[in-house]
C-alpha cells in the first residue's frame, strides 16, 4: 500500500471513529434526558414514598400522612463544612408537593421523625399532633415550614406541649416555636434553661421576646430570619452562652445589629462583652425571676 491509500484509510478510520463517537454521545444524552424525565415526573407525579421504616403519603385535599412502626430515614442538607447545596431539599421527594399542603399527620407507631424531613413547607400546615410512640425529632424536622401549633400526646416520654410551642417532656429545654404561630410578643416559660438550634428559625410574626433568668445557654441560628423582631428582654444578671450565629439567618442575615437588648440593671457591661453584635443594649428594672 502506498503512501497515498495510507493517509486516505486514516481518514477514513478517523471518520468512522468520530461518528460512532457523535452517535454515543447522542444515545447518552437522549438516555440522560429520558432517565432526568422521568426523574422529573416521578418527583411531580407520585403520592407515596418510603423513609426508612415509614411511609408518607399525599392524600387528596392536601394532607401529608407519615404511617409505619419504626423510625423515618434523617436528610441532612449540609455537607461536613456546614455548606447547603444549590438545592439542599432535592433528596426529600414529597417537598416538591409542599404547594400544596395544607395538613400535616404523624401517625402512632412513628418513632422517629427525621432530620429536615418537612423543612421549608411554605403553605400554612395548621397544627400537628406528635404522638405517643415518638422518641426522637431529628434537627430542623420542622424548619422554615408554616406550622401554627404543635401538640403533643400526654403518654409521650420525651416531649411536651405547652401553648402550641414544642418542649422536653421536663420543659426544661424549648425545641421549637411555630414559624406560623400569630403572636406578636412570647415569653419563654420559666423552667427553661436550654433554647435548642433553629427553636424560633423564620418566625416572621415575633416583635418582642422575654427570656427568663433561668436559661442559660441558647443554641445557633435560633433567632435566625425573624425579620420582625425589636426587642429582646432577658431577666438574667449572667448572659446565656450563645453559639455564633444564634441571630443568623443562612447565608450571614442578622437581626442583632437593629434589635434592642434589654437586660438587669449594672449587667450591660457583662453583656457588652458576651453578645457584642448588639448595637442597642438598655437596662431594665428586673426582678431576676
Amino acid at each position: 500500500m502506498d503512501k497515498r491509500n495510507k493517509i486516505a484509510m486514516t481518514i477514513v478510520s478517523v471518520t468512522v471513529a468520530v461518528v460512532l463517537a457523535v452517535i454515543l454521545v447522542q444515545n447518552g444524552l437522549v438516555y440522560l434526558e429520558e432517565y432526568v424525565h422521568r426523574y422529573e415526573y416521578d418527583k411531580l407525579t407520585k403520592s407515596s414514598w418510603k423513609s426508612g421504616k415509614t411511609t408518607i403519603t399525599f392524600l387528596d385535599g392536601g394532607t401529608l400522612k407519615v404511617q409505619g412502626k419504626g423510625q423515618m430515614q434523617n436528610y441532612i442538607p449540609y455537607d461536613e463544612q456546614g455548606i447547603f447545596p444549590p438545592n439542599p431539599w432535592d433528596h426529600i421527594l414529597w417537598i416538591y408537593k409542599r404547594w400544596s399542603v395544607t395538613a400535616l399527620v404523624i401517625e402512632e407507631g412513628v418513632s422517629h421523625i427525621g432530620s429536615y424531613a418537612f423543612s421549608d413547607f411554605p403553605t400554612a400546615m395548621g397544627p400537628i399532633v406528635i404522638p405517643g410512640s415518638v422518641r426522637s425529632i431529628g434537627e430542623g424536622a420542622f424548619l422554615g415550614s408554616n406550622l401554627t401549633y404543635i401538640d403533643v400526646a400526654e403518654d409521650n416520654p420525651n416531649y411536651s406541649s405547652i401553648d402550641g410551642v414544642l418542649f422536653s417532656k421536663d420543659k426544661t429545654r424549648l425545641i421549637q416555636y411555630p414559624a406560623n404561630k400569630k403572636n406578636t410578643e412570647y415569653t419563654i416559660p420559666y423552667d427553661v434553661t436550654f433554647i435548642e438550634e433553629l427553636a424560633f428559625l423564620n418566625c416572621e410574626n415575633l416583635v418582642s421576646i422575654t427570656i427568663h433568668s433561668r436559661v442559660t445557654s441558647v443554641g445557633k441560628r435560633t433567632f435566625g430570619g425573624c425579620q420582625n423582631l425589636t426587642s429582646i428582654i432577658i431577666h438574667n444578671p449572667v448572659p446565656p452562652q450563645i453559639r455564633n450565629g444564634t441571630f443568623d439567618y443562612y447565608g450571614g442575615y442578622s437581626r442583632s445589629d437593629s434589635v434592642h437588648l434589654f437586660v438587669p440593671a449594672n449587667s450591660t457591661n457583662a453583656y457588652r462583652d458576651a453578645w457584642p453584635e448588639f448595637n442597642y443594649i438598655d437596662t431594665i428594672t428586673a426582678t431576676y425571676d
